[in-house]
């Protein structure tokens, strides 16, 4: 979901995890969606779409097959060979990503941080970034208190090279982003913490996401394994990622209203290179090429 300007809430068929309990082909819909569609942005013919899907569908179809009927060390083995990384990305898709990673980190901060006033804030940008809601009276106050009181908490359950770094760190803004759960009212905010000092330089600061964490939907999905929603996010990025798992992940609990089903949240840290690809700079051979 996101706010389109003059529009409103606008909602996509994607992310339905959360709409009820259904079956595993909603995920394959929502990739096909959106293939159509993007494929028609491209201006891609009808033969060359159903293409497109047909070469999705079947590398769907593959992967799964090659996990089907396994268990144990075999099904993690099959399940392995899956987990793909830029490196494993067509062609086309790497050099958009390597693209991507080449953004300056000081126009980055140009574009997120506001150093115009006496320290530094987030920068307030049209359908990406805004305020918190000041209504009902007090539930903004509320937020960024429970946010400042929560930071703390999050700095000292990092790995002890990212304590040392953060050390003394404090909340200078929290503001709340438009796209995703903000736009549906679900708890998302976005903070920067600064270094203590009177005058702290943007390069050192710290953004960080907070993102209120729903229990799933389906029954048997585990748990938090320290309790929490936003724990059970993080053990399970953890158990996927591996070796490559970000070590800022973490998780908070939040005051009573600041999410609107949980308290419980998700922490990722923001940065330069945390950026994703713009499809729309893709030829219609590339997008195709990519789809497979």
């Amino acid at each position: 979901t996101f706010l389109h300007e003059g529009h409103g809430t606008m909602v996509g068929f994607v992310d339905t995890d959360r709409a009820g309990l259904g079956p595993y082909e909603w995920d394959l819909r929502s990739l096909l969606t959106s293939t159509v569609l993007q494929g028609r942005e491209l201006g891609l013919s009808a033969q060359q779409q159903d293409a497109a899907l047909r070469d999705a569908v079947n590398a769907y179809r593959d992967a799964v097959t090659s996990v089907a009927g396994k268990d144990g060390k075999e099904a993690e083995d099959a399940a392995k060979k899956l987990r793909a990384t830029k490196d494993d990305a067509p062609e086309p898709l790497r050099k958009m990503i390597k693209a991507a990673e080449k953004q300056d980190a000081g126009e980055w901060r140009d574009k997120v941080l506001d150093t115009s006033g006496d320290g530094i804030a987030l920068r307030r940008r049209e359908g990406k970034l805004t305020d918190i809601p000041g209504t009902p009276p007090g539930a903004r106050e509320k937020i960024i208190a429970g946010i400042r009181d929560a930071a703390p908490r999050y700095l000292a359950s990092l790995p002890k090279d990212l304590r040392e770094k953060y050390e003394g760190y404090t909340v200078a803004d929290v503001a709340m982003p438009v796209s995703g759960n903000g736009s549906l009212g679900y708890g998302r905010y976005q903070a920067v913490l600064v270094p203590p000092g009177k005058h702290p330089k943007s390069k050192d600061a710290l953004v960080l996401e907070f993102k209120e964490e729903l229990a799933p939907v389906l029954p048997g999905v585990p748990r938090g394994l320290h309790g929490g929603e936003g724990q059970r996010v993080v053990d399970l990025f953890r158990l996927a990622e591996g070796a490559k798992a970000e070590p800022a992940w973490g998780s908070v609990t939040l005051p009573a209203g600041a999410g609107v089903r949980s308290n419980s949240f998700f922490v990722s840290d923001v940065r330069p290179d945390d950026v994703g690809v713009d499809l729309d700079k893709a030829s219609p051979h590339e997008f195709t090429e990519m789809v497979v």
